[in-house]
């Protein structure tokens, strides 16, 4: 059995870490103790439907459901042996002997025509009383780094804790996307017309549904034309989120999106709409068939899709006149339609800057040089040649190396390695010898770390100039070379759909 590049299914990693603690990787009978950590670990977070008022939170049920479903061995991010815990070897009868939890998912991706995979440590929690002693640095450090790096993922990136792990050599540089649009009150979807039947009605998905799903769900599809770095919706994802997930459910928060088929007038098929609710409810997707006008489709999608969420998150006995379903974002992305259609009603709401960590750049970079080379083919530096090298002062923690050097021979990058800039009194007797030749060289230098918000376009060059006081360039040729490799592009990530 190959789970994500290992050779066996069961991990069989134990590390001692002193006073009855040991870190181990999970199995399938250990799920109702890590939903339970999760659910007393986050009882206190805004994921979620709120309590009634007046009470106090619980135990969060809906981490609580999310971490009992990764462990069931059919999800389509990980197995049920890919959750890092930390367990207590002398817990008292009936005490949770897991302590420390996060798990690594492996998620498809693309950065432009390339494909590759993203590592995503997810679930990351710890009991209040073992916090503040280092378990979810050993946890990355020891088990969800190495186990994402061996296996081949290029980039890893989290939605977490605001500042935390920066400690652990992230840095923010990928996005969910482009900003969010907010609805503020429903009732400006126009009400129906009485005694006619909605142009568009949604039905639920099928086994027999999954290739049309996949062929609606790529960036064109999903009006995301000018997105360079995103996730792959593949049959896998299809399939768990429609279908698997309902196979096992344990909890009403297991299904944590809503997929449904439009349907027009005649019974043809002509879109796709998904929806979720984390404390708040959001359309994660809308996509129509080229035939058909969102103009008309999207306030009868509206219209049901609201009666569908009321009727599945408003909690019984509500008071008259109150829903947890009174607002709406839109996910969509500013070149969408329905953004469009809605942009007079709606406000602007950021979107989520992810903590991402890329261990290796000339690994990524290797990974990623055709996109690389059809950017400078499709440039005025059409078939340069010379070396990119680029000091980053120092070696730090979620990095390989204290500088990099990218040699390009015509247009191609031929060699992209780790590299140390020579220090002043090496520079300067190499510069007193005379230079021996050699190509071109085009320096820069750049902040530990800061160079993967440029390689993943997050910022361009100009920007890096405002931010950071380390960033310098050589000359300006050396800023049109990293302008052209480098542009700022949008981004479509994904972060809770598990």
């Amino acid at each position: 059995m190959t789970v994500f590049g290992l050779k066996e299914g069961l991990r069989t990693q134990i590390i001692d870490l002193g006073n009855g603690l040991i870190m181990r990787w999970s199995t399938r009978d250990d799920a109702n103790n890590v939903g339970e950590l999760l659910a007393e670990a986050f009882q206190w977070e805004p994921v979620g439907p709120p309590p009634p008022p007046g009470e106090t939170p619980g135990p969060n049920e809906v981490v609580r459901a999310s971490g009992r479903r990764l462990l069931r061995g059919n999800s389509a991010v990980m197995s049920e042996y890919d959750y890092a815990l930390v367990e207590n070897t002398r817990a008292a009868a009936g005490e949770n002997p897991i302590v420390a939890c996060a798990c690594l998912h492996a998620v498809p991706g693309y950065y432009g025509s390339v494909r590759l995979q993203f590592g995503k440590p997810e679930g990351i929690a710890t009991h209040p009383n073992y916090r503040n002693q280092g378990l979810v640095r050993r946890l990355l450090e020891d088990m969800i780094h190495p186990a994402s790096d061996d296996r081949g993922d290029l980039v890893q990136f989290i939605l977490g804790l605001p500042h935390f792990y920066l400690q652990f050599g992230y840095t923010y540089a990928l996005r969910t996307g482009e900003q969010r649009a907010v609805l503020p009150d429903l009732a400006l979807i126009p009400k129906a017309s009485s005694n006619v039947f909605e142009l568009f009605t949604l039905r639920t998905v099928t086994l027999d549904d999954i290739a049309y799903l996949v062929r609606m769900s790529t960036p064109d599809k999903l009006h995301r034309p000018t997105t360079e770095i995103g996730l792959v919706f593949d049959e896998a994802y299809w399939r768990f989120t429609t279908h698997d997930v309902y196979q096992t459910k344990q909890s009403m928060y297991d299904a944590s999106r809503q997929t449904r088929i439009v349907v027009d007038s005649t019974g043809k098929d002509v879109g796709v709409t998904v929806t979720s609710f984390r404390g708040h409810w959001q359309i994660d997707l809308f996509v129509l068939e080229d035939t058909v006008s969102y103009h008309q489709a999207l306030f009868p999608v509206l219209r049901q899709l609201v009666l569908m969420a009321k009727g599945r998150y408003d909690y019984p006995g509500m008071p008259e006149g109150e829903s947890l379903i009174d607002s709406l974002i839109l996910g969509l992305g500013s070149h969408h339609p329905a953004s469009k259609i809605l942009e007079s009603s709606t406000m602007p709401e950021n979107a989520d800057r992810l903590y991402t960590r890329i261990a290796s750049y000339p690994r990524f970079i290797r990974h990623v040089a055709p996109v690389l080379e059809e950017r400078l083919a499709r440039s005025a530096l059409a078939g340069i040649s010379g070396a990119i090298e680029l000091n980053f002062f120092r070696k730090v923690a979620g990095a390989s190396g204290a500088g990099l050097r990218i040699v390009l021979d015509q247009g191609k990058l031929v060699e992209v390695e780790d590299w140390v800039a020579p220090s002043s009194r090496e520079w300067m007797l190499k510069r007193l010898k005379g230079s021996p030749g050699g190509p071109r060289v085009y320096g820069a230098q750049f902040a530990p770390l800061s160079f993967t918000r440029l390689l993943v376009g997050e910022i361009n060059v100009g920007q890096m100039l405002e931010q950071y006081g380390e960033t310098g360039l050589k000359d300006a040729e050396t800023r049109m070379l990293l302008d052209v490799l480098f542009p700022k592009v949008e981004h479509h990530i994904e972060s809770l759909w598990w």
